[in-house]
């Protein structure tokens, strides 16, 4: 068993925005650590929320499984968001609200 590290940067139109760790499908023996969030270090549970622009800090037990971790964790919807006009807008209130461009928040 080769275990590997790995982090991954959460992208403004990623799936994994506003989606809690428990309720991430990974791979077999793969894991979610800790996320890195406004230079601070946040260890992993199960109610942690994902934010749009935080690090997570993942960990494969096995080596040959983190092509598909990164896969999982890199997910994108498939509609551009320019950061210009981003519809996910970070909140230290726990979650990403959706934000329409002529009427605010929705």
């Amino acid at each position: 068993m080769s275990v590997r590290l790995t982090t991954v940067k959460t992208q403004v139109n990623s799936i994994l925005c506003g989606v809690s760790v428990n309720n991430l499908q990974l791979p077999e023996n793969c894991f979610i650590l800790a996320i890195v969030r406004n230079d601070q270090l946040i260890l992993a549970n199960q109610e942690l929320e994902i934010y749009c622009g935080d690090d997570l800090l993942t960990v494969a037990l096995n080596s040959s499984q983190i092509t598909e971790l990164n896969y999982i964790l890199k997910q994108n919807h498939p509609i551009y968001y320019s950061f210009d006009e981003c519809f996910l807008q970070y909140q230290l209130t726990h979650s990403c609200n959706i934000i329409s461009p002529k009427s605010g928040n929705t």
